[in-house]
């Protein structure tokens, strides 16, 4: 399903995991290619709002924070579809959220957590493309420095930017890759979080306007 975040208000949302097909819900398979692979595993980092049918549990879920519920569903994935809704049935109030205040989570690295989930599940050479694809956006995903910069343990932040290199070096060649490293680590904690909170409010609330999203209390 899609969703988004807010800060104080559900009409004002800062970010959002947007739908595959915003007419229609979509039947998708891991198999359908890299875009729909990515695209179902951008949804489901959140994990409120997502249904599994109990019969086709094979996986357990993990002790790994991050990915925790994707085993089992990741595993699902591999003989069945899924549906990806059209309408957003989630807001995640960012205020509330652990990853805020909990720094614990990120004792073990969450880009060493997601590697670890993709290479368990998708073992077997018939799913090398979907490991290969998981992989590769995982250790692409630079904007979650700026998360372990402002809500993590003294460390965590260089040891990220570490395994982002050894797991993929095509790293060293990415400007993105230096713009979020070398900002993160020298941008201060405070002023960050601030420049980050600002963003989010002016400019990307403006640019999602408006989302429908039925409420019920």
């Amino acid at each position: 399903r899609p969703y988004f975040w807010f800060y104080d208000s559900l009409d004002k949302p800062v970010r959002a995991v947007t739908p595959y097909d915003s007419e229609n819900d979509a039947v998708l398979s891991i198999h359908d290619g890299k875009e729909e692979f990515n695209k179902i595993f951008d949804s489901v980092g959140q994990l409120s709002g997502l249904a599994y049918r109990r019969e086709y549990l094979e996986v357990p879920f993990h002790h790994d924070v991050f990915p925790a519920h994707i085993y089992p569903f990741a595993g699902i994935l591999k003989k069945h579809k899924c549906v990806f809704l059209k309408d957003y049935t989630v807001a995640v109030g960012i205020q509330d959220s652990q990853t805020r205040f909990v720094t614990s989570i990120y004792d073990k690295s969450p880009t060493e957590s997601w590697i670890s989930m993709f290479n368990t599940v998708f073992s077997e050479e018939e799913f090398s493309k979907q490991r290969e694809w998981g992989n590769e956006e995982m250790t692409s995903h630079y904007v979650g420095l700026v998360q372990l910069k402002n809500y993590g343990k003294p460390g965590v932040l260089w040891r990220e930017i570490l395994l982002l290199i050894k797991y993929r070096k095509k790293n060293l060649l990415a400007p993105l890759f230096w713009f979020f490293s070398i900002g993160c680590l020298v941008i201060p904690r405070s002023f960050l979080i601030w420049l980050v909170d600002t963003y989010k409010l002016k400019v990307n609330s403006k640019l999602l306007g408006s989302i429908e999203f039925n409420y019920i209390s």
